[in-house]
């Protein structure tokens, strides 16, 4: 994750070969150790699971029968790097065989240990950035000359904060010093992708922090849930007046944005380029669709393998079936840990589930990466009648 992240920053694939490395050393490591492995979900949710898991293999197997995979126009080392390396192809399908390990397993002490790493390099790479994002709305809106830092680089400094931004929902759990410095990082990585008219980006974080005040105000008591209730509305109330105030300069890129379509061409095309049996179960995972027009270095000559859209990128790959029985199985164990949970440790997963699953438009692709981690073992977790039964001081004691 920290290879992706920082070659993207960097323009270099050396520094994502580097930690790619150190990444796959430890966890062939870490997997040889493992001495005992469990099936991760009960009942209907296991059989939901196993279906899942046998669709991804035909999905993936389907795949190397095309004689176009992306990979496959460039060279060896492009192979190595798609299926080693790459966080958005063939990696994030395996990831959820983690839950394997079984429950016991499961603990937020190392994860709270990276968020407090992730948040500081936030913090850096913020400092260092803050002229071009303060400045670059504005001179995108006006196509300004000059112009050199790109909108999308907005989304990878964000990432640094909301690949763990999880923990924004455990306000019971962790300290309120690192709580604060995660609302502190919220603030400014939602700024920071606003100011870059990432839309999708700031809806799943504006949701977020919208989540994150539910289960405060919800944690109180008594005139401590009525000065909460207050202090949330005074800070909502003053991120208006601060849009408000600085809508022309911060806000321009995003405004001239506005609610614009620049999908459904796109996902329409990729549509219409299936017929009806590859609508329901898909092209297999290198599935691809042509859109004229596209630069040739980024898309192939024109080739698509993906949309910007998740739920449609799913379809192109496994199709309806894959689509739909992936939201099932995380959302089943969304709701039962929302509604049917004596902790807020499983409703902030659920809620945090159900947040990756509306992503699922705006963009959503399933990823290599700790935040889509934190998904399934979130699943698993709101899974376990026993971890729903615990309450907060259980939950502290066991997971964190």
């Amino acid at each position: 994750m920290l290879g992706y992240l920082f070659g993207s920053l960097l323009g270099t694939k050396l520094v994502n070969v580097f930690f790619g490395l150190i990444g796959w050393i430890l966890i062939v490591y870490n997997l040889l150790r493992i001495k005992n492995f469990y099936w991760p979900f009960r009942k209907s949710q296991s059989f939901l699971f196993a279906g899942y898991l046998i669709i991804v293999l035909i999905m993936i197997v389907r795949g190397y029968t095309t004689d176009y995979p992306p990979w496959n126009q460039k060279n060896f080392l492009s192979f190595l790097n798609f299926h080693l390396l790459a966080p958005l192809y063939i990696l994030p399908y395996f990831l959820p065989l983690l839950m394997f390990v079984g429950i016991r397993k499961m603990e937020f002490r190392s994860l709270l240990k990276i968020n407090y790493f992730l948040n500081i390099l936030f913090l850096i790479l913020f400092v260092l950035n803050i002229k071009q994002i303060l400045t670059g709305s504005q001179l995108k809106a006006e196509m300004m000359e000059g112009y050199d830092f790109e909108s999308g680089k907005t989304t990878t400094i964000a990432s640094f904060f909301f690949m763990t931004g999880f923990f924004l929902l455990c306000k019971k759990y962790i300290s309120h010093k690192q709580w604060l410095l995660n609302l502190i990082c919220w603030f400014l990585a939602t700024m920071t992708v606003a100011i870059g008219a990432r839309r999708g980006t700031t809806l799943i974080l504006l949701l977020l922090g919208m989540s994150a005040a539910f289960l405060y105000i919800r944690s109180l008591r008594g005139k401590r849930k009525t000065v909460g209730s207050f202090l949330v509305v005074l800070f909502s109330l003053l991120l208006i007046g601060f849009y408000g105030l600085t809508e022309d300069k911060l806000f321009a890129y995003i405004n001239e944005r506005g609610m614009s379509d620049t999908r459904s061409h796109v996902d329409e095309a990729l549509l219409e380029q299936m017929n009806t049996q590859q609508l329901w179960f898909g092209k297999g995972l290198n599935g691809r669709y042509y859109m004229g027009g596209f630069s040739e270095t980024n898309y192939y000559s024109g080739w698509r393998y993906g949309s910007e859209t998740g739920f449609f990128t799913l379809v192109l790959r496994g199709g309806y079936v894959f689509a739909l029985l992936y939201i099932i199985v995380l959302l089943v164990p969304a709701l039962k840990g929302i509604f049917k949970t004596n902790n807020s440790l499983t409703k902030a997963l659920g809620i945090y589930i159900i947040l990756s699953l509306i992503e699922l438009y705006p963009f959503g692709w399933p990823a290599f990466n700790l935040k889509y981690w934190i998904i399934w073992m979130g699943a698993l977790i709101c899974s376990s009648p026993g971890a729903r039964k615990m309450n907060d001081l259980q939950i502290k004691q066991y997971f964190f």
